[in-house]
């Protein structure tokens, strides 16, 4: 495609796009076959990214293990959901975008009391949607998904693919196999292979497990597995997919009830627990921040004297549950 006719595509895909999360279109030029787009003077997510990420690198490899993500955890949020918002908007419009990547979201605001944080820009290569799926040019990156690589027909699925491998850069800082060669890359997507959060010199548990697991189901193979943007937008405005800090896996079917102690005044080391009281009788002390067992294992009573728990409280170190025969038991 020439350039007059490339611009002309990009200025009719623009126009027709009313979101604001959108980059605006503001003039064309037919003389000299430019366009102008409002100004955001703070430059794209991934300059962002990176400079943070070389402010804070020699902080994660003396932690060793990174217990958050590279920005704020409000800010990565609202990231992501205006960024999911808008290509949901795209999506509606019939409209593919094909080069979802950090390079392409601008930076409006670092501001978590903005309403706006980020635009999407750059529709030259978008695709309008077609029932029998789409070929052409499309952004060949790290960022694509496997059904480029391969050649295939596409649909709105490969901007869902994209976007997951944002959220791994979004949290982590670090872009996906940058240590490899291209070739190399397109072997590990294609093969199934995806990025985990352990470096060579340090590791990360970002603490934001709900984007996480989405980010997992954005990137799967088959594009058909992956959700729709109803269903990205659905889940992230559940009130719960903001809070959840960590999952922790535990060691016991017959868990009855789980507490923390947060309101502890002994707590001299800042640090909070969660307590995981079992019916075999024991309390089980695991660190918030990493999910890791601290100390011993507590045995708190014989089995035969435990009973369904409804309640329980951590004081001073004294361990309280009340069961449904209306004993408190320590």
């Amino acid at each position: 495609m020439g350039a007059f006719p490339r611009l002309r595509y990009e200025v009719r895909m623009m126009a027709k796009l009313n979101h604001p999360c959108v980059l605006e279109l503001v003039g064309v030029s037919i003389k000299r076959l430019a366009f102008a787009m409002e100004l955001l003077p703070s430059g794209d997510l991934a300059s962002y990214i990176s400079d943070v990420y070389k402010q804070r690198i020699r902080e994660f490899v003396a932690g060793e293990v990174v217990h958050e993500s590279v920005l704020p955890r409000k800010l990565s949020f609202k990231i992501a959901y205006q960024l999911a918002s808008v290509i949901s908007y795209l999506h509606s419009a019939g409209v593919i975008h094909a080069d979802i990547k950090t390079n392409n979201v601008l930076l409006f605001s670092t501001d978590i009391r903005s309403p706006i944080n980020i635009k999407l820009a750059d529709y030259g290569i978008s695709h309008e949607m077609d029932v029998g799926g789409v070929r052409g040019d499309v952004g060949r990156n790290v960022f694509c998904a496997p059904e480029i690589i391969k050649g295939l027909a596409f649909d709105e699925k490969i901007d869902w693919f994209s976007y997951a491998i944002f959220l791994y850069h979004l949290i982590s800082g670090t872009i996906p196999f940058q240590d490899e060669t291209y070739l190399a890359t397109i072997s590990q997507v294609t093969s199934g292979s995806r990025p985990d959060f352990k470096y060579f010199n340090y590791s990360m548990r970002p603490q934001l497990p709900n984007v996480e697991g989405l980010m997992e189901e954005c990137w799967r193979e088959n594009p058909d597995d992956r959700p729709s943007g109803k269903a990205v937008i659905d889940t992230m405005q559940d009130l719960s997919f903001m809070c959840l800090r960590r999952r922790m896996a535990l060691q016991s079917e017959s868990t009855a009830v789980l507490y923390t102690n947060c309101d502890d005044q002994n707590d001299t080391d800042n640090k909070y627990f969660v307590y995981i009281w079992n019916h075999d009788g024991q309390v089980i002390e695991r660190d918030v921040a990493t999910g890791d067992i601290n100390g011993k294992v507590i045995k708190v009573a014989d089995q035969e004297e435990i009973d369904q728990v409804l309640c329980a409280c951590a004081f001073d170190r004294t361990h309280v549950v009340g069961t449904s025969k209306l004993i408190i038991q320590t």
